[in-house]
């Protein structure tokens, strides 16, 4: 294989820090722990991104184009050497500020209209606390960058596979103030939508912002001002499309990337033109050998992003709009600002009078609760589910209509009824919300939202809390119908206050909640998700007192169920319903279930490392 051949760059944009500068980066794909073992998928690759310019990631499926975008957005596992972005270590959270991010597939919300995931994004990259109308005209601004202004009112999920991609990339436009990292961003598109794409990335460059842009098309190629070409998790070049046709005597650049990949195809290396031609478009002729397309549009996307263990060099302050005339590979245009390039200026706009200080040296930094992004969070999970009416069947009428026939089964035994009822109140709720979030947050995961959503500025404890709201909202109607329905028309008696009732039966519901999180990291599937079931909840229902009283369990088992949750749930429920008042062991039973929905919820917060799945 050939050596990977380079020329050098005019000095541009002096004084700043590059975009990207890797050096020796290796990563090793199913790392074990620290990064060790496993198998190494991009070798030692070496190389710079200048500001303000738009530079092609190019290779093969498989090559590795994916999994260095992920580190570099500061995603991936089981990366060494040194890898800066904008002066920091890719890891580092205060890049979440300033870099966007397009995967591959179009990780937005099929449930959520064009217009709604926009506005959660706009949220997301806000710094400070933005007002509506700039999240609208953020969200407007984003859409009509690709196209997609009469479709803002549209779901998602009904639009074609090429506009779910323009989505993606307003989304991604949205975040990116100095940095846009997209993976195969036009794959889909038809060619004019292709052309205005590209001219507004340049004209975004000549804003300032820096693009690095994969795909596997060579005459999208062309249009970049700088390309990496990456082979077998190799990097065999490193030129302008001009200079890799000049040094390889190829016409196009499919002929030019297969004679770096064997080079015995090459007859001879011939100097780079002086003139015009240097630095001109490719010479359009067709060329029979390159009708075979040696590259096409998959990669192989890994796991996670483990820090480098120095950390990085101080950082000069990136200028959010240099003057056009300071850098980019292609001189000043005076045509009018495309609107693609608009939107991103926009983006930068949103927050800019709380911009965190880049002098700030902290690395993976934990900020507090963002109220804002927790906000909006729990808004898109409401409107989520809001539009799934079986959702809604299933959280508010199923527990009802389970304790209608619990009773009607105990219609001869009224006291039974009052023994387990009270305890199924906290129960129902547990499971039906164990259910319910297991499989929302699995969907999150498995459809790339969940690594979107790691590129961002969102935290951890935003992304669980906004969760934790909006299902405890659903936990607050659910108890609510389920407590009245027993009382008021299945003649539950209880002898203690009501309203403790209900709110025990909205704790067991977030426990369940934060359960369902927890166990949605070790589902690969629904159905697996589905599987969890039994081996979490049976057997704590079983050994929880409401089928056979504690004391008359065997001493091994009744040790074990004083170990289980659901145990403490459905004790301070039966106290509930026959002592009146609220008694000290009431209080301790709450304290238990609050302090397990606690703990669930850091544990679950532990698998929402900067990695996807």
């Amino acid at each position: 294989m050939a050596e990977p051949r380079t020329s050098d760059l005019p000095a541009r944009n002096a004084g700043v820090a590059l975009a990207v500068k890797a050096t020796d980066v290796r990563i090793r794909r199913g790392t074990v722990w620290a990064g060790r073992d496993g198998r190494e998928i991009v070798h030692g690759v070496s190389f710079e991104v200048q500001p303000g310019t738009v530079t092609g990631l190019i290779g093969p499926s498989g090559c590795g184009k994916t999994t260095l975008m992920r580190a570099i957005v500061g995603i991936q596992r089981g990366v060494s050497g040194e890898l800066l972005v904008l002066g920091r270590e890719a890891c580092e959270m205060k890049l979440h500020q300033k870099v966007g991010y397009a995967t591959q597939a179009a990780s937005v919300y099929d449930d959520l209209t064009v217009e709604e995931n926009l506005r959660y994004f706009t949220a997301l990259a806000a710094e400070g606390t933005p007002s509506p109308a700039n999240i609208i005209r953020g969200a407007e601004r984003a859409a009509a960058a690709v196209s997609l202004s009469p479709e803002l009112r549209t779901k998602v999920g009904r639009l074609s596979g090429g506009q779910r991609g323009r989505v993606s990339l307003a989304a991604a436009v949205i975040g990116g103030r100095e940095l846009l990292v997209l993976d195969e961003p036009t794959v889909g598109l038809d060619p004019v939508l292709r052309r205005e794409l590209w001219d507004g990335f340049h004209q975004m460059a000549r804003r300032g912002l820096t693009l690095l842009v994969s795909s596997h098309v060579m005459d999208e190629a062309s249009r970049c001002d700088r390309l990496l070409l990456l082979h077998e998790g190799r990097l065999i070049a490193d030129e302008t499309p001009a200079n890799l046709l000049a040094l390889t005597g190829a016409r196009d650049l499919d002929r030019a990337f297969l004679r770096l990949v064997d080079p015995r195809s090459t007859p001879r290396l011939v100097p780079v033109p002086s003139g015009p031609d240097a630095h001109g478009d490719p010479d359009p002729s067709p060329d029979p050998a390159s009708d075979m397309d040696p590259l096409d549009p998959g990669d192989d996307p890994d796991v996670g992003c483990d820090p480098a263990p120095d950390p990085g060099p101080g950082f000069e302050p990136y200028p959010p709009d240099p003057d056009p005339g300071s850098g980019g590979a292609r001189p000043a245009s005076t045509a009018p600002t495309s609107s693609l390039a608009r939107a991103g200026g926009a983006a930068r706009a949103v927050g800019s009078a709380d911009r965190l200080s880049a002098q700030d040296p902290g690395r993976r930094r934990r900020f507090p609760l963002n109220l804002p992004r927790t906000t909006a969070t729990a808004l898109r999970v409401i409107r989520q589910i809001r539009r799934d009416p079986r959702t809604i069947a299933l959280v508010l009428a199923l527990p009802p209509a389970l304790l209608v026939l619990l009773q009607a089964i105990f219609t001869n035994n009224p006291t039974a009824f009052d023994r387990a009822g009270a305890g199924l109140l906290g129960v129902f709720p547990l499971m039906t919300m164990f259910f319910l979030t297991s499989v929302a947050m699995l969907r999150e995961r498995r459809s790339g939202t969940l690594e979107r959503l790691l590129t961002t500025p969102i935290g951890r404890g935003d992304l669980l809390t906004g969760y934790g709201v909006a299902f405890g909202l659903l936990a607050v109607a659910q108890a609510a119908i389920t407590t009245t329905t027993a009382v008021v028309l299945l003649n539950l008696r209880i002898a203690g206050p009501l309203p403790m009732l209900g709110l025990l039966a909205v704790l067991a519901a977030l426990f369940g909640t934060a359960l369902g999180l927890l166990t949605s990291a070790f589902a690969n599937s629904e159905f697996q998700a589905v599987q969890f079931l039994p081996p979490v909840l049976l057997p704590q229902f079983l050994l929880a007192g409401i089928l056979v009283p504690h004391n008359q369990m065997n001493p091994v088992l009744e040790t074990v169920s004083m170990l289980l949750p659901m145990t403490y749930v459905v004790d301070a429920l039966s106290r509930i319903s026959t002592t009146p008042g609220v008694s000290m062991l009431v209080v301790r039973d709450a304290l238990v279930v609050a302090g397990c929905t606690v703990i669930a919820l850091a544990l679950a917060a532990g698998t929402l490392r900067r990695q996807g799945p």
